[in-house]
């Protein structure tokens, strides 16, 4: 069985959010798909996904993160 496809938008916030430091339990929390999803997407595009980024690096990147998100014009969900 397998789960929705991927869109672009999808594509672009899992890159954000991997590039913000977010595990991928978190990760896959936040974008509502399963961990095995997010990893085989993330494999597939050579995406990098953090297994515990050092604090300070990872509130710093969120925030980055979130502004590009906004940039983008997509939604950004709160904590």
């Amino acid at each position: 069985m397998s789960g929705a496809p991927w869109n672009t938008t999808e594509t672009a916030r899992l890159r954000l959010l991997a590039f913000a430091g977010l595990n991928l339990s978190e990760i896959a929390n936040k974008m509502e798909r399963s961990k095995t999803g997010v990893h085989v997407r993330a494999e597939k595009l050579n995406i990098a996904i953090a297994k515990s980024p050092h604090p300070k690096q990872r509130r710093m990147r969120l925030e980055i993160a979130r502004v590009r998100l906004v940039e983008l014009g997509l939604k950004v969900k709160s904590k």
